[in-house]
């Protein structure tokens, strides 16, 4: 009878540890889903303006300026949270993005910003 009840008080324990520790697995890949969430909002946001910039290439400078400021911020926004929760190839495609902008090299910035956005696309690791 009191092999029952150490074997019974045993399995129990074992399963709370193992039940606990899945738990904590759980927990950290939501959280860590949601910061990568956060990532693809901004650089969602950058293809937005990158898109309205490439539709009003024709505009006058005064047109852009604002658009170019908006493209600037928000593409800082997207590197720092590329460069903190993404994976090594989403950091050096928006390393590239950032220098072919500050090159000007627009062709370049928009075949690397596609890569980009293709290489962050939800996919659940």
């Amino acid at each position: 009878m009191d092999w029952i009840t150490i074997g019974s008080v045993l399995a129990v324990i074992l399963g709370w540890f193992i039940n606990s520790h899945l738990n904590r697995r759980h927990e950290i890949f939501k959280r860590k889903m949601d910061l990568r969430f956060g990532m693809y909002e901004s650089c969602i946001a950058v293809a937005q303006v990158l898109v309205k910039i490439f539709q009003s290439k024709d505009e006058s400078k005064e047109a852009l300026d604002p658009l170019a400021s908006d493209f600037v911020k928000k593409l800082d926004q997207c590197q720092v949270h590329v460069h903190m929760y993404g994976t090594q190839q989403e950091i050096e495609s928006i390393v590239k993005v950032a220098d072919y902008a500050q090159s000007n090299k627009h062709n370049d910035m928009k075949n690397e910003f596609s890569v980009l956005m293709r290489s962050t696309s939800p996919r659940f690791q």
